[in-house]
């Protein structure tokens, strides 16, 4: 039977703590359920820094010599490098007109629809940041796109092509060990009370006057969100890249893009969970390669694909992990070589 979580998610965290901060974590996080928002997938650690987390990184492992009896061996140790992955700050900003909350009575359910929208926006920042965020802007979150991005190096263990893309829509599959202390984890500011959520404001009306003079009645609330990714071991994730969308979802056999194979194969890239230190694995794809693995299996039975019913909700899996669909995951990738 599939496990939907094997670790903590924000939800079961928020039970331990104090009240105060109880309530704002949650006012977050029951929205963010709503949707199998990335916020809510990956665990949460608070960081070691206020502004970044640092960690090390086992790079190399000690050299191990064969030798006959009496002969010594040549002295050798591990290397370790240091990372520091900053926390990036994604902020919002609620403004709300006297006059149009008060028109035809329902200034409390607009109020509460504008919440959603602005919490939905803010997930659909850091998901577009945890795949696609920039290697040099310290502002966005590294993401996964430019961490797993060659077919060569020591990073290309974990990097498989499904072949070549023709027409621009390229787009990847993202296996990610989560977790742990290997596994991706986001990390929320060291001493943050409400796991890196703030919410700035109150439902006073404040006296606003523009550039001509005029003075309306206004309320503002700020939403901030805090977050950091940080993957301390890189072989827990990996990527199946190149998948040319248009030819997956011709492909209704799986003949040439046998997207289950590939998911086998990467999962197959990841170490252990002994090894690596993960507690679950995730299976990230967009909506369109989904289809086309549904009409795959749909078309040509695979044991190791199953869709079970789980406290009211389908869950897919492969392996029995579970299959997330997100729409942060683009079909124009570009090419990986």
């Amino acid at each position: 039977m599939a496990v939907i979580s094997r670790v903590l998610t924000l939800t079961d965290k928020i039970d331990r703590l104090e009240p105060r901060s109880r309530n704002m974590a949650r006012f977050f996080v029951e929205l963010l359920n709503q949707d199998t928002a990335i916020l809510q997938t990956l665990p949460t650690i608070e960081a070691n820094n206020l502004t970044s987390h640092e960690y090390k990184e086992r790079v190399l492992l000690p050299t191990v010599s064969r030798v006959a009896a009496g002969q010594g061996a040549v002295p050798s140790k591990s290397e370790t490098q240091n990372r520091s992955t900053p926390i990036s700050i994604f902020k919002s900003v609620l403004n709300i007109e006297k006059d149009a909350y008060e028109l035809g009575g329902s200034g409390d359910a607009y109020v509460k629809s504008e919440l959603v929208a602005h919490l939905a926006a803010q997930d659909i920042a850091v998901s577009s940041d945890v795949f696609y965020g920039s290697n040099t802007n310290p502002l966005v979150i590294r993401g996964l796109a430019n961490r797993y991005n060659s077919l060569s190096g020591n990073i290309a263990d974990n990097v498989i092509s499904a072949g070549s893309v023709s027409g621009g829509d390229g787009t990847s599959i993202y296996i990610t060990g989560i977790g742990g202390t290997g596994g991706a984890s986001f990390v929320y500011p060291m001493g943050s009370s409400a796991f890196g959520f703030e919410r700035t404001g109150d439902a006073k009306w404040t006296a606003y006057t523009n550039g001509s003079g005029e003075v309306t009645w206004q309320m503002f609330n700020e939403f901030c969100i805090r977050r950091g990714l940080v993957i301390p071991d890189w072989r827990t994730c990996a990527r199946i890249c190149n998948i040319d969308k248009s030819a997956a979802s011709a492909d209704t056999t799986g003949a040439t893009i046998n997207i289950v194979n590939l998911i086998i194969e990467a999962l197959g890239r990841l170490p252990s969970q002994q090894v690596g230190k993960y507690e679950d694995v995730k299976i990230w794809m967009n909506r369109s390669i989904f289809t086309a693995l549904q009409k795959q299996m749909y078309n040509k039975a695979n044991a190791q694909y199953m869709i079970e019913n789980i406290g009211g909700k389908k869950v897919s899996t492969v392996m029995g992990y579970e299959i997330m669909v997100t729409d942060s995951i683009t079909n124009s990738e570009t090419t990986v070589s």
